[in-house]
């Protein structure tokens, strides 16, 4: 049985081996390409128009995205996610924000992709 560790990093909490899931698409399809994304916590990064969040790379399949959500998700400085081209957050392993739950989430992705690759 994994063992879950909080650790808070400023504002948000990383759960480890903790995952949780976003608001579903209507089509439950998710769309390529796939965004792994992550909680800024600099001071003040909240109000970066995308609710903390920050676009760090972006992958063509699911799998190739699990794969590197999967390698940084137990990292205790950032909180991390995964959404699709939509905006649709299919994975996160923030505690303490609310920058990837519910229908913010979905628009603090897409703003995040946005301000990344315009």
């Amino acid at each position: 049985k994994a063992v879950v560790s909080t650790q808070s990093t400023g504002d948000i909490g990383v759960e480890l081996s903790k995952d949780y899931t976003g608001i579903q698409p209507d089509d439950e399809q998710y769309h390529a390409p796939y965004y792994i994304i992550y909680r800024s916590n600099y001071w003040g990064s909240g109000n970066n128009g995308a609710g903390g969040l920050v676009c760090e790379f972006k992958v063509n399949s699911l799998r190739q995205a699990s794969q590197q959500y999967k390698q940084k998700k137990d990292t205790p400085t950032h909180a991390y996610g995964i959404c699709d081209s939509r905006g649709y957050v299919i994975h996160y392993n923030a505690r303490f924000t609310s920058s990837f739950e519910g229908e913010d989430g979905i628009t603090n992705c897409k703003n995040a992709i946005r301000q990344k690759y315009g």
